[in-house]
């Protein structure tokens, strides 16, 4: 941890709720912002917003076949250095976009990058070795990485003050705030899953030997789930610290887990050959839908209440509910690693492949 850094993250009275009045206050934010911009810009951005919303709306494209195209989501790139390949995006307290952004370059920093609806950037840049991963917006209003390359958990507030943490081990490549505002990672190489409160404490909960978690996210109660990778299930982790499992079909592994639409956990699986995503229903029993032929790795719950995912193999998102999925493509053939949805309805993504971080229109 760096000793000159005189901020101490403090534990909000009510967590959940902190965190819900500050993406609020985002959202006023960003209204605020978007109402300076250019008129013709404004209007511009207004027609194809419209026409996007209009299309979203359309009730076929809640029930289209999966693989079939419904509309086509126009989208703005931001590319970064040559030096810089991003990772993973989160959308913070303050309304922008936060993205995590590797080396791609021998010698080169790892960054993490804030950036805004106009494409304006600033960069902290991190400490040689950095290797940063999966980013989430923490309860005390900064946000939270792990940093697989160092071995650490990273914080870093809107104002661009850092502070690290050591792990056990190295941590895995998502990071999730439960209930309380405590932090919440993998460690794939000890069969284990970190928890670090906002005091700072860190502590591992083991899993079975072989287990390999790999993705940890954040439930619809505020419970934290993960993947086993060898084991080829998912499993929630109760307020007691004990796992309650749920074993996916034979040969599936999971590619993705996040908070969805309903009371429910959502994943994305594959064996290979077959991919879908799913939801665990009241009972405790996965819900597939078909998701297409290419495999997933980027799930998010947008502010419109959507699920939208997707895959770097396909240039396309979709979105789901409980009642199906449908899928939209992407123009300019986008490939996407991570999604994140900002207050003003609008979905951001992370194009490894391209090194590109694009924008779709406003989606609702």
């Amino acid at each position: 941890m760096r000793a000159a850094d005189p901020i101490e993250p403090t534990m909000p009275s009510d967590p959940r709720s902190f965190r819900t009045e500050v993406l609020r206050k985002a959202a006023r934010i960003e209204r605020s912002r978007r109402r300076t911009r250019a008129a013709a810009w404004a209007l511009g951005f207004v027609v194809v917003a419209v026409s996007v919303t209009a299309l979203l709306r359309h009730p076929v494209a809640r029930t289209a076949a999966p693989g079939a195209a419904t509309d086509v989501l126009q989208v703005r790139a931001f590319r970064p250095p040559a030096t810089r390949t991003p990772y993973a995006v989160a959308t913070g307290a303050d309304g922008a976009v936060w993205v995590t952004e590797d080396p791609a370059a021998p010698g080169a920093p790892a960054a993490i990058v804030r950036l805004d609806g106009d494409g304006d950037t600033t960069t902290y840049v991190l400490p040689t070795g950095a290797r940063p991963a999966g980013i989430t917006a923490g309860a005390d209003g900064a946000l939270w990485y792990v940093d697989p390359g160092r071995g650490v958990l990273g914080r870093i507030t809107t104002a661009g003050v850092q502070r690290t943490w050591p792990t056990p081990a190295p941590p895995g490549p998502s990071i999730a705030v439960d209930a309380n505002g405590s932090l919440w990672f993998t460690e794939p190489t000890r069969d284990s899953i970190g928890h670090m409160t906002l005091g700072g404490t860190i502590s591992q909960l083991p899993l079975p030997h072989g287990a390999i978690p790999g993705i940890v996210a954040e439930g619809p109660d505020g419970t934290v789930w993960l993947s086993e990778t060898n084991a080829g299930m998912v499993a929630q982790v109760e307020a007691t610290g004990a796992l309650s499992d749920f074993p996916l079909p034979a040969a599936q592994r999971v590619t993705a887990l996040t908070t969805g639409p309903g009371p429910a956990i959502w994943l994305a699986a594959s064996d290979g050959t077959r991919n879908w995503v799913g939801y665990l229903d009241g009972d405790g029993r996965i819900v597939e839908q078909p998701a297409g032929a290419a495999e997933i790795d980027a799930l998010s719950l947008a502010a419109d209440g959507q699920l939208w995912f997707a895959g770097p193999t396909s240039a396309s998102l979709a979105s789901a509910l409980t009642s199906g999925v449908a899928i939209h493509r992407l123009a300019g053939d986008v490939h996407p690693d991570s999604i994140t949805g900002l207050p003003d309805g609008s979905l951001w993504i992370v194009d490894r492949q391209q090194s590109v971080i694009d924008a779709t229109t406003a989606t609702g």
